[in-house]
């Protein structure tokens, strides 16, 4: 579930697991926790500027669950294409390219934990 939060007086995006995963007869509740733990900790320690940023870990009174904060996007990829039909070439490139280098970052860090973990 994603919800928009204000994190630090800036207005950002949550992310939060459903509360039904907190039922322990739930079957695999536990593996979808422990997945949703590893994402924290991974995006915790991803730095680069085509990566949306982690910003912390909160909690909805009441709740047992943790919201993952990030930074909150202006508009996204789809957004773009909805709102304009016609792209120009340089801004399809520069999308290309960052996406690009995103990607490239998190291959080589997952390289890097592979081969630390072997």
């Amino acid at each position: 579930m994603l919800f928009q939060v204000k994190y630090s007086k800036v207005l950002c995006a949550a992310k939060r697991m459903h509360e039904l995963l907190l039922d322990p007869d739930n079957e695999g509740v536990r593996e979808i926790v422990n997945k949703y733990q590893r994402e924290c900790q991974l995006m915790a320690g991803l730095r680069h500027p085509n990566i949306t940023q982690f910003l912390g870990l909160c909690f909805f009174v009441g709740s047992e669950l943790p919201l993952l904060v990030m930074e909150r996007l202006e508009m996204s990829v789809d957004d773009l294409l909805e709102c304009s039909p016609i792209i120009p070439l340089a801004v399809k490139i520069s999308i290309l390219t960052d996406t690009g280098s995103g990607l490239v970052y998190l291959h080589t860090l997952a390289l890097a934990l592979a081969l630390a973990l072997a």
